[in-house]
């Protein structure tokens, strides 16, 4: 991931579009190391993973948060949260 901010007006954003405004989500929330992995062709579960860290659980906390709201703004639920 890059940090490139894009301004998202979409219904239905692809995976590849929705991973990047889940990792746009965590580094508004000061995650860092934020990586967007393309899993697509090794696993059956996922097009992509979202990983970021964060100095302290209060963060954690806050950037799952952030992540999920922005998530179900497409009717989306994640499967699993981890870390959080």
């Amino acid at each position: 991931y890059k940090g490139a901010h894009r301004e998202y007006a979409i219904q239905n954003p692809t995976p590849l579009e929705l991973a990047e405004i889940c990792a746009q989500a965590a580094e508004s929330k000061k995650a860092h190391d934020i990586s967007v992995i393309d899993v697509g062709d090794i696993l059956g579960i996922a097009e992509y993973f979202v990983i970021c860290s964060a100095n302290n659980d209060r963060l954690v906390s806050a950037i799952t948060d952030t992540i999920q709201r922005q998530a179900r703004n497409f009717s989306i639920k994640p499967i699993s949260i981890e870390g959080d």
